[in-house]
């Protein structure tokens, strides 16, 4: 079914043919049905009176425009939409963004807010990464044309003789992109660091990694890339994938493209696109499922994505975004469950807005503490 079609449909523009294609497409299956109410229904109620959303949406709309070969390689599309409700109508931009080879976003990668990364030598010594205050010459690095930094590619054995681990720290509220000296591409989420070398010897290429990161891989088939966290490891060749290993909190590794191992003390098991991998926090166990990649990836494109998430997931989130702490003033507000798409540019303010206008609830901000009632 072309989305062009679901648009029309849903902002009410469609043909007669297009109306029935649309209702045999979807006849027998209440995913899709439950898929399509939604749409219409949040294309009524969410818009209304909201130019700016309405405008952000067409614009996402017109993104979506799949060749054959991409209908082909994404035949999984159709699985995501069981789980489907409004925000995957928004999400299939994302999804379908991917091109052959990568993925939109990736080589010149957006970051929000790189105000307060810190990049640590190995000397100890300590560089302020914010792209547009960034003036000072750094040994090792250059800065690529997103403005952020990019190891190089070629150094010689008389600077570094040995190898040493670099570490970028990035603070609530924040994130990062940088490009290894293999011309691996990592982008870090808020409140995440990450250690790498200034360049990679030996038979593997590994960097340690603590919060959540995106990472696309330059393929090396004779050094296989290992991003190591606690409680496991992820092993690849070349491929695009999302690491999230917050501390507290179960892992979880998500496929995009290519193949990953992913290791929790004996245990493996070998990921394949779309999949998604999560280690038990207690017992170290492991876990696989279908991934809902929209969800998944929505922070490096930033979005706030939840679909059927609880109110406590949502708020883990706002808090390392806001760098902000969040009280309930009730039981069972937590687990409150919530389909929310907006903008990480959105304040905080706005955010919470979006939430209280959807639910029973209200919320009192006190400086950098905020408190959820009940409405």
């Amino acid at each position: 079914m072309e989305i062009d079609k679901i648009k029309r449909v849903v902002l009410g523009k469609a043909s007669w043919e297009e109306r029935e294609g649309v209702r045999l497409w979807m006849e027998g299956s209440k995913a899709r049905e439950i898929f399509l109410h939604d749409a219409k229904r949040y294309n009524e109620d969410g818009l209304s009176g909201n130019e700016e959303e309405s405008r952000r949406i067409e614009r996402m709309w017109k993104r979506v425009a799949p060749s054959r070969e991409k209908r082909r390689r994404y035949t999984s599309w159709h699985k995501c939409v069981v789980a489907a409700c409004v925000t995957v109508v928004i999400g299939l931009a994302l999804w379908w963004g991917y091109k052959k080879g990568g993925c939109v976003g990736v080589e010149k990668p957006l970051v929000a807010n790189t105000k307060g990364v810190k990049l640590v030598l190995p000397d100890g010594s300590s560089h302020d990464m914010s792209g547009k205050t960034l003036k000072e010459d750094i040994p090792g690095f250059k800065m690529n044309t997103t403005g952020t930094i990019q190891g190089l590619t070629q150094v010689s054995d008389t600077l570094y003789p040995v190898m040493e681990y670099n570490e970028i720290i990035v603070p609530r509220g924040g994130e990062y992109a940088l490009t290894l000296s293999d011309g691996t591409i990592v982008i870090l989420n808020s409140e995440t660091r990450i250690r790498f070398p200034n360049r990679f010897l030996g038979s593997e290429r590994k960097v340690f990694l603590s919060g959540e990161a995106y990472f696309d891989v330059a393929r090396d088939a004779n050094h296989p890339f290992l991003v190591e966290f606690q409680g496991g490891k992820v092993k690849v060749l070349g491929t695009q994938f999302n690491v999230q290993a917050c501390l507290g909190q179960n892992i979880l590794t998500t496929l995009v493209s290519g193949k990953v191992e992913v290791f929790s003390g004996r245990d493996s098991v070998v990921l394949h696109p779309g999949e998604l991998c999560e280690i038990s926090l207690g017992t170290r166990s492991i876990a696989v499922r279908e991934a809902d990649m929209m969800s998944v990836l929505a922070w490096k494109n930033g979005e706030f994505i939840f679909k059927d998430v609880s109110m406590d997931q949502i708020v883990r989130e706002f808090s390392r975004w806001y760098d902000t702490e969040i009280e309930y003033d009730s039981l069972g507000l937590q687990d409150m469950k919530f389909h929310v798409y907006m903008d990480r540019t959105k304040t905080l303010k706005e955010a919470l807005q979006v939430i209280s206008r959807m639910e029973h609830v209200t919320y009192e901000l006190n400086g950098k503490k905020i408190i959820i009632k009940k409405r």
